[in-house]
């Protein structure tokens, strides 16, 4: 099992969609890449891009993934959060 964070959790997803036949399963906690923005909390440098990414990953996962976030964050807001975990959860069922 691979349970990471932040960037390291956004790395994750990506392997999810390798196989590998040494992880049962991803828990990525808060994963993205580009908050604070400009150095605001809850900016994000391209939203649209991120949540493409994460239909992308969602595409190719091979593995169970648990995606946990915060209602506090202030890289990732939870209305963006959602959108990401929707658009993999989305793309992995097609």
């Amino acid at each position: 099992m691979i349970v990471r964070h932040s960037a390291g959790a956004w790395g994750a997803l990506a392997l999810a969609g390798e196989n590998p036949k040494t992880i049962s399963a991803i828990i990525a906690f808060a994963p993205g890449r580009g908050g604070h923005a400009n150095d605001f909390p809850n900016r994000v440098c391209a939203p649209h891009t991120l949540i493409a990414s994460a239909a992308e990953f969602g595409r190719s996962t091979r593995v169970p993934v648990t995606w946990l976030v915060a209602a506090n964050d202030t890289y990732f807001s939870p209305a963006l959060s959602r959108q990401l975990a929707d658009a993999s959860e989305v793309a992995a069922t097609k």
